[in-house]
């Protein structure tokens, strides 16, 4: 397996002196490139797009695939949710929500610093915050 995590500026640097073969999967993180554009410059290898997030660390969180393939889901098993999508149309319409992080963060972030400009420690402002919103996150489930 060989993953593509450049920038799509540098993905013809990246593969320039690579030969690849038909046993080889290709799964390439690159946003902006199409599945047909990596398979035509890395054939004949087999590519799909993926995009796990940071929380697979933690074995939590979705883990999108398109195609799904069975090597890279056996590769992803247990490090979150997978989730396959048909067709790089769906892949375009899931992708966007990954944005919500970096507002998530921000808010959690700004309810930290509220809480600590009212004169509450910030190791405890940060625990109530944290706790609040991971139990929020549970809940709904």
């Amino acid at each position: 397996m060989i993953f593509l995590t450049v920038r799509p500026p540098q993905f013809e640097e990246a593969v320039r002196d690579l030969r690849f073969r038909p046993d080889q999967l290709v799964l390439s993180c690159l946003a902006g490139m199409s599945i047909a554009e990596v398979r035509e410059r890395c054939a004949p290898a087999e590519v799909a797009r993926v995009l796990p997030i940071p929380a697979i660390e933690r074995s939590e969180g979705p883990i999108v695939l398109c195609p799904s393939v069975a090597r890279a889901r056996a590769l992803f098993d247990g490090l979150g949710d997978i989730v396959d999508v048909a067709d790089e149309a769906s892949l375009a319409a899931i992708w966007p929500c990954s944005a919500f992080m970096s507002p998530y963060f921000a808010l959690q972030s700004a309810l930290i610093d509220w809480v600590v400009e009212r004169g509450v420690d910030r190791s405890a402002a940060v625990t109530y915050v944290r706790s609040l919103l991971r139990a929020s996150r549970r809940q709904a489930r």
